[in-house]
């Protein structure tokens, strides 16, 4: 059996990576939860009580799904949905993971919460989730501190096609990241990784193994450490630290916190504040860059100033609709000369509404 690693000694061999940008945090299935249990798990036993008579078999080792029929899969697809609109956000932790100045999280979940509240908090920042079907390498902009990417690897609830329910779904993923089916800039960013820090993640699953291994397997004698491992059997432990060289932290709680304190000492958090912006709002300089291309900055940026009722709401609108574009300009679904039209449109009454401020 290993020795559990001292937290001293591990925060210091990661405080160098962190300040460097070459430290990469990935958050399992396990993170989160409600009732003793995690997201995933509790969302996963919701469908299950709601779904019982469209699913022939559930496999809890691999949280995944056996249908009866293709139709009931769609229809479970569609309840999962709603769980997830519905589930409660953690949101105190997710500010937290937030705060550390990594720029790169790599979420094996599918839910959207952690960039819900990266919004919320103002925090700048890219959402990207990989589709195993239809090219699942969608480009994105190199990550950084000041601007970090969340890239949910498993899919998103918003989009049916891209989440992991079944062994099929499994391995279409797996077969679409190998062997170089992540994106370019993603890729780059794990090969520069001096170390790995691994959140909610339950290693005693085959697939769990293999992520890591296709994760990682460019840094080989990198430290990989990993917070909260659900590992009850001590073979597979040794297997894990033996073969891929992961090193298993104490106490989740402690060791977070123990971090978190750490670069807060050595000012290395990244700042982060649910507090409104004061002052009037700066109408010129959002205006230019909508200019400059960048609307999604501008409109980001407009929501940390405090707006009437009938301005938030409007904003909110234009928000949404902007997601919804860049999703269908992602995937290619807008016809020729569709889609820049209704970005102008989004534009137009960007700009409507700023003029309402001035």
């Amino acid at each position: 059996m290993s020795k559990p690693l001292e937290s001293a000694k591990v925060i210091e061999d990661l405080l160098l990576d962190i300040e460097e940008e070459k430290c990469v945090l990935l958050i399992g299935p396990e993170i989160g939860g409600k009732d003793s249990q995690s997201q995933t798990r509790f969302i996963h036993q919701q469908l299950l009580e709601q779904e019982a008579d469209n699913i022939a078999y559930y496999y809890p080792n691999d949280s995944l799904f056996l249908f009866k029929e293709d139709a009931h899969k769609n229809r479970a697809i569609r309840r999962l949905k709603r769980l997830y609109r519905k589930m409660e956000v953690p949101t105190a932790l997710y500010k937290r993971i937030l705060e550390l100045p990594i720029p790169l999280i790599v979420s094996m979940t599918p839910d959207t919460g952690l960039s819900q509240v990266a919004q919320e908090l103002g925090l700048l920042h890219d959402f990207k989730h990989f589709r195993y079907s239809g090219g699942g390498a969608e480009d994105v902009d190199e990550p950084s501190n000041d601007r970090p990417l969340i890239y949910n690897l498993s899919g998103c609830v918003s989009e049916e096609e891209s989440l992991v329910l079944d062994y099929e779904d499994l391995f279409q993923l797996l077969r679409a990241i190998l062997p170089d089916g992540l994106p370019n800039k993603i890729r780059m960013q794990l090969r520069r990784a001096e170390s790995f820090l691994f959140l909610g993640f339950d290693f005693e699953k085959w697939y769990s193994q293999l992520l890591l291994q296709l994760l990682t397997y460019e840094r080989k004698g990198r430290p990989k450490f990993a917070v909260r491992p659900k590992l009850e059997n001590e073979d597979a432990r040794d297997f894990l630290v033996h073969q891929f060289q992961i090193q298993f932290l104490p106490n989740e709680k402690s060791f977070f916190d123990a971090l978190h304190d750490t670069l807060s000492e050595e000012g290395l958090l990244r700042p982060l504040s649910f507090a409104e912006a004061s002052g009037p709002v700066p109408t010129e300089e959002l205006m230019r860059q909508v200019a400059s291309g960048k609307l999604q900055d501008a409109l980001l940026g407009l929501k940390r100033y405090r707006l009437t009722p009938e301005q938030e709401t409007r904003l909110t609108a234009l928000r949404e609709r902007h997601q919804h574009w860049k999703s269908k300009e992602a995937r290619g679904l807008f016809l020729p000369g569709e889609s820049e039209p209704v970005r102008n449109q989004i534009v137009h009454d960007f700009l409507d509404l700023l003029n309402t401020l001035k």
